[in-house]
């Protein structure tokens, strides 16, 4: 981690590392947005808000959360469709988490 931090130590107040880094944030939403598009038929701005958050299924609570959230933001947008809202797209993909017993024989 200290090299990580060595390395950005010079960087402070550069705008051409700021804006390679939003380059870089662009090409991955725009690429993001084609295979979802490509594998799934679904559209999503690219200059919208990109939620990820890739994980096993469990009852954590940040799933919950996280969840509920987007849930209480569709109903708030379906009850105000014409306020002013911020583009956003969600993804929650998860796994279903490993055996922790074998399977029973049939």
């Amino acid at each position: 981690m200290r090299q990580v931090w060595r390395c950005w130590r010079g960087t402070r107040g550069k705008k051409s590392l700021g804006n390679a880094f939003l380059k870089v944030k662009r090409n991955n939403k725009a690429r993001l947005a084609a295979l979802a598009r490509r594998e799934l038929g679904v559209v999503i701005d690219p200059a919208s808000l990109f939620d990820v958050q890739i994980k096993r299924i469990h009852e954590y609570k940040r799933q919950l959360l996280n969840l509920l959230h987007v849930v209480s933001r569709h109903q708030a947008i379906v009850a105000d469709p014409n306020a002013d809202w911020c583009r956003a797209a969600w993804s929650l993909p998860a796994r279903r988490p490993p055996r922790t017993t074998p399977p029973r024989p049939s």
